[in-house]
């Protein structure tokens, strides 16, 4: 299918196959297709915006979601928004995304409610988003939708989050201006990831719904402000790891719940597995399935597994991989994904990766490796990888590393668990 374009200084009739022509609003495109993506101008501002009425953007309501991508109308190249492409500032008027979506640097502006990421989505991705929003504005996110790289410019005293169920997972979200009060509310489940709370100078809360439904929170090297409430509900649950002195020191592989959200199936294969010993002698890989809602739009993961480091300095993680397959697998299809602390002064852990730089650059095989693997005689084309990251750790402590998928992958594609630091 075309690439869609969006941009409201296009001069002709629009059809959205071109700059030129391209559609005047973001609902004009063909949302509701099946892996349609579509382009939207860095400066783009929806002719309609600021809206007077709820907008709601309808995307696949099930299979393959649709990507919506800010780029450089000069060579699409991808380039985060310099304008607020839709607008609900100064009414009580919601954004709605239905269906499936991929959003990558787009820039939303909600008065006095939601961003509504209802839970009739397939799944949610937004990544490098920027949300404006006024005294009671909230995101109210599903259990289907995915946070990374995200600002919430929040003024007023409202609601940030309300989680209706089971969130994906949010990493990388940071409040970039002061706040009186902060509420995470919600009676599901949150799982926040290097996210910096520090911008709020009094108190952080979580709370219940006003339904009287509880939920839970799991914060995983987070900036926390000051003060940090929860509750009023007494069984509201609470985690709070690698924060201040919350390090514990353990083995170097351990297993950890999956937050995985969309489409992706991790299990253990004791039948393939890298030849190196560990693990009391025990061979394993974890091997990776997904179906078509995951794309490099719409990427899911591994679950995380946690080591601990005794030294700092500059080190290189390495996970090796493989699959049955003739070609190589790339930096859009498979990667690794890292958080460990840089700085030694704070409880804000970085989250790297060795993804493509961004979801519009040309991708990169991953590099090849000479592992001797267990158990792949059946394959058709064994083709072994490996997936690497540099990095300078400033602190002696725990980090935590998983594979991401961006690929449909029906044959499998294997990981050794026991990551390599060098």
């Amino acid at each position: 299918m075309a690439t869609e374009y969006v941009w409201h200084g296009s001069g002709g009739t629009p059809d959205g196959l071109a700059w030129a022509t391209a559609w005047h609003n973001i609902s004009d495109a063909s949302l509701s297709t099946k892996g349609q993506v579509v382009l939207i101008a860095s400066d783009h501002v929806d002719a309609n915006s600021p809206y007077a009425a709820n907008v709601t953007l309808t995307g696949p309501s099930s299979g393959t979601p649709i990507a919506m991508i800010s780029v450089d109308r000069a060579d699409d190249s991808y380039l985060n928004a310099t304008e607020t492409c839709i607008s609900t500032v100064g009414g009580t008027y919601d954004i709605n995304f239905n269906g499936g979506f991929g959003v990558y640097g787009l820039r939303f502006a909600v008065g006095d409610d939601f961003i509504s990421l209802a839970d009739t989505n397939e799944v949610v991705h937004f990544e490098d988003v920027k949300i404006i929003g006024s005294s009671g504005s909230r995101v109210k996110a599903p259990s289907t939708t995915n946070f990374r790289n995200m600002d919430h410019a929040h003024t007023g005293t409202g609601g940030v989050f309300t989680v209706a169920s089971t969130l994906g997972e949010i990493i990388n979200y940071r409040i970039t201006n002061d706040q009186t009060v902060t509420y995470l509310t919600g009676s599901g489940s949150a799982n926040w990831s290097s996210c910096d709370f520090s911008a709020i100078t009094s108190n952080l809360a979580l709370t219940e719904d006003g339904s009287g439904s509880v939920g839970e929170s799991f914060f995983y090297g987070c900036a926390l402000p000051p003060v940090f409430t929860y509750g009023p509900k007494s069984d509201y649950n609470c985690w709070i790891t690698m924060n201040g002195s919350d390090t514990v020191a353990g083995n170097d592989v351990a297993r950890h719940e999956s937050f995985t959200y969309i489409d992706v199936s991790t299990s253990v294969s004791t039948a393939v597995y890298r030849s190196a010993t560990y693990d009391d002698s025990t061979g394993y890989s974890f091997v990776l399935d997904a179906g078509a809602r995951v794309t490099k739009y719409t990427p899911d993961s591994s679950e995380w597994i946690n080591g601990y480091l005794g030294t700092t300095g500059s080190k290189t993680f390495t996970v090796h991989i493989v699959s049955d397959s003739a070609i190589n697998l790339q930096d859009d299809e498979v990667w690794l994904e890292l958080e460990y602390y840089a700085d030694p002064a704070k409880t804000l852990t970085t989250f790297v990766t060795d993804r493509t730089v961004d979801v519009m650059a040309t991708p990169a095989d991953q590099p090849a490796s000479t592992e001797t693997w267990t158990g792949t005689g059946g394959f058709s084309n064994e083709n072994k990888q490996k997936l690497e990251i540099t990095a300078t750790v400033g602190r002696v402590g725990p980090f935590r590393f998983r594979v991401g998928l961006g690929m449909q992958s029906t044959s499998g594609t294997y990981f050794c668990p026991k990551i390599e630091i060098s």
